[in-house]
């Protein structure tokens, strides 16, 4: 099953997978107008039998949002010690430390419970309304293990109602990124409870605030909207920082697994005269020997898969601690919906035809490497 967003809205999508009762996963592609059919963002639903295990977004990846809603408890350390258990092929790094926190009797089930099921709420309260990109459904792709599920009715309602506050306030509170700062030396709003007013400092976004203090975007708008109107509360729009800035070293080697000559040729044409190091390399062995040496900023596989398929090659760059930050592009002949949601799953950052590759290379930089 797959299709476009146009055909049909999420909210209904979900409800279908929900009353069939369907086990599996649900792959959601966000497209970017200006983007050449370079995806952008991609988002992943976890279900068993028509219930949510668990969403999963770019944030998934890493450690970092998790670590804002464990400051509720207070346990950014022992999130630290556990880092080292997980293993380094798979890649849905929150879910896995989650279980680890379960497993391990750090919380209980019931904090567990919460803490996923507000990683729900989040993920799908920015995709929710979504009206531009592709669905996939993969049958019997699930999570494990499995903590817990959640009703898809009882969650699109919670996250109807909060968008609806957050619309109702939208014109205080422009975007959940700005940073809200108390302003008055006077300001006495005894509705914001004391742990809630020392955040609202000018330095965390709505956003953090909403994660550490385990509430939801609707309810802190609503709160904070009086204080904002009266100007008892500022809210600073975030730092837009320039792309070009983010380069470090002026040295930024690219590695491509690529066996289709002209292709390999097209793309050194074109790096000739850019910042980056394009090295070309046309087998399996000697493309990773080269990727553990020189630890590059971006990875590219457009091989022919003889001896060696892409999964296995995610999987095998990512056992190696030092690799498994650095995006992996996986260029192929033959596009398959269930391959690219297996792909992304496995880690890959993008999946696209290798017939566009040489056209959508230099948004595929500007992306990753910011240059």
């Amino acid at each position: 099953m797959y299709g476009n967003l146009l055909e049909i809205d999420l909210s209904s999508l979900l409800k279908f997978i929900s009353n069939q009762q369907k086990s599996g996963s649900l792959l959601i592609e966000e497209k970017n107008d200006n983007s050449d059919n370079l995806i952008t963002y991609y988002y992943i639903i976890f279900f068993d039998l028509g219930k949510i295990i668990y969403v999963a977004d770019a944030h998934s990846f890493n450690s970092h949002r998790l670590l804002e809603y464990l400051s509720y408890y207070n346990l950014s350390s022992e999130i630290k010690s556990l880092q080292k258990d997980i293993k380094s092929n798979k890649s849905l790094v929150e879910y896995e430390l989650v279980i680890l926190l379960f497993k391990n009797k750090i919380l209980d089930y019931q904090n567990i419970k919460k803490i996923i099921n507000l990683i729900i709420k989040e993920v799908l309260g920015n995709i929710i309304s979504l009206h531009q990109g592709n669905f996939t459904w993969q049958e019997s792709s699930r999570i494990h293990p499995v903590i817990n599920t959640f009703d898809v009715d009882n969650l699109i309602s919670a996250i109807l109602k909060s968008k609806q506050k957050w619309l109702e306030n939208k014109y205080f509170i422009p975007s959940s990124y700005h940073v809200p700062k108390i302003s008055s030396p006077y300001f006495t709003y005894e509705l914001i409870l004391k742990e809630l007013k020392e955040k609202i400092d000018g330095k965390n976004s709505l956003l953090t605030i909403s994660r550490t203090n385990h509430d939801d975007l609707g309810n802190l708008s609503a709160l904070l909207s009086p204080a904002v109107k009266m100007g008892d509360i500022i809210m600073i729009e975030p730092i837009k920082w320039e792309r070009n800035h983010q380069i470090v070293s002026q040295t930024v080697n690219i590695i491509a697994l690529i066996d289709n000559i002209d292709l390999g040729i097209n793309l050194k044409q074109n790096s000739l005269s850019t910042n980056y190091n394009l090295l070309l390399v046309n087998s399996f062995s000697r493309g990773l020997e080269l990727i553990i040496k020189v630890k590059p900023s971006l990875i590219i596989w457009a091989l022919k898969e003889d001896i060696i398929n892409h999964l296995e090659f995610i999987s095998m760059v990512k056992t190696f601690p030092h690799l498994q930050d650095i995006p992996i592009i996986i260029a192929t002949e033959n596009y398959q919906f269930q391959d690219n949601l297996n792909s992304k799953v496995k880690g890959a950052g993008e999946y696209i035809l290798s017939e566009d590759l040489l056209k959508i290379f230099p948004k595929i930089i500007n992306k990753y490497l910011f240059i």
